[in-house]
């Protein structure tokens, strides 16, 4: 994200798709740490769009 931002934010155009599974917002789906990783995921991906 880190990159392709950088190419992306002077031309103003392109996408980033990440993915992450509903385990980011339920709790009790899977373990800890399988939860944790795909928050990171999600949150990343939130504070990129801002």
């Amino acid at each position: 994200m880190k990159h392709a931002a950088r190419v992306m934010v002077p031309t103003r155009a392109g996408s980033i798709i990440s993915t992450a599974s509903v385990a980011s917002n339920i709790g009790g789906v899977a373990t800890h740490a399988y939860t944790c990783a795909k928050h990171v995921v999600t949150g990343l991906t939130k504070n990129l769009a801002v």
